[in-house]
């Protein structure tokens, strides 16, 4: 067994005390039964695990948690985030290659929004009404929605908001057949940059307001839409935006 693995195991129904004498050192164990309720002998056992483990230390004020302490116990919830991300979108992630480019920071935090018989649309529906409150969007997409041409076309033609958008060769030929004037539209506008990708393993989307950014995928299979996983934090948008400009700098400029 690795001392990771021995570390973690140490952790996994310990963390609390570390966080605890982090922000209060305790003078003795009899504070940290008193904290946790818990009986003398089973915080004799842990403290005394932490102890031999260097993340709890025993000084003139009493126990604390040490520097080693305090990093693994963020590194510990820390993964523990990033699994419960895994786990909320799980159902989604099927339709996936097992080597998509997907990072755990992305996840952490997320959100699902499933197709279901009754409501279809639903995920789209979401992405839809989050271009309408845009100030700039940045899409790639695999896949080819009328409803997505539509709106891009009114928020960079009648509202002046920035686009970008990449699209794989199948998609961009559909949009030029069946939406000539609309295209056209979009190529003449100093705000609309069109992009062609040989292929995208998911929709990727980014929308910027006034106030937040919103990131998401938008997953399909073989019947269509299967749904979206959405996230607005920090760490999920700064994957977003990296994993578009690579995206974007693996594509032909089409205007």
């Amino acid at each position: 067994m690795k001392e990771s693995d021995g570390l973690l195991r140490v952790l996994f129904d310990r963390v609390h005390y570390l966080d605890f004498l982090q922000s209060t050192p305790a003078k003795n164990k009899r504070d940290i039964i008193d904290r946790f309720e818990t009986p003398r002998s089973t915080v004799d056992r842990d403290i005394r695990k932490l102890v031999v483990n260097g993340l709890v230390e025993r000084t003139s004020d009493g126990y604390r948690t040490t520097l080693a302490g305090r990093l693994a116990s963020s590194e510990y919830r820390l993964q523990r985030a990033n699994l419960a991300g895994i786990q909320e979108v799980v159902q989604l992630l099927g339709p996936l290659s097992v080597n998509a480019p997907l990072s755990a920071e992305f996840l952490r935090g997320a959100r699902a929004i499933e197709s279901t018989s009754s409501e279809p649309n639903r995920p789209i529906t979401h992405v839809l009404e989050l271009f309408e409150r845009s100030r700039q969007i940045r899409v790639a997409s695999p896949f080819f929605l009328r409803s997505y041409v539509k709106t891009v076309h009114d928020q960079v033609t009648n509202e002046s908001k920035s686009t970008e958008m990449v699209l794989t060769s199948g998609v961009l030929d559909q949009l030029i057949t069946q939406y000539e004037d609309r295209t056209t539209d979009l190529l003449d506008s100093d705000l609309f940059s069109l992009y062609e990708a040989d292929s995208l393993p998911y929709g990727l989307y980014i929308v910027t307001t006034n106030v937040w950014v919103e990131c998401g995928l938008v997953i399909s299979n073989d019947t269509g839409i299967k749904g979206v996983i959405h996230n607005d934090t920090s760490a999920a948008v700064r994957w977003a935006e990296s994993r578009f400009q690579s995206i974007r700098s693996q594509s032909t400029t089409r205007n």
